[in-house]
């Protein structure tokens, strides 16, 4: 706990959306030091067009990286 009594926790994941996937990559690998590939694929459909507000046709590349270890500190990187 902070002095507020707020209490802090381990970040687990977070989600960006990206304009350049790799560029974005080599940031959160080398530069954080999230070492670790936990997914990469793309997504496509009328379900993630509608979620994202994206126009029919509309592809995601998407990549997980996290830290070495259990499974906290991921960082998702969507690139529309």
């Amino acid at each position: 706990t902070d002095g507020d009594g707020v209490r802090l926790r381990r970040l687990v994941r977070t989600a960006l959306f990206v304009s350049d996937l790799e560029a974005s990559t080599t940031f959160f690998r080398d530069v954080l030091g999230l070492p670790e590939l936990f997914y990469e694929g793309n997504f496509s459909g009328a379900a993630i067009e509608r979620l994202l507000g994206l126009a029919a046709g509309a592809r995601v590349s998407a990549r997980i990286l996290k830290a070495e270890g259990p499974p906290f500190g991921m960082v998702g990187l969507f690139q529309l």
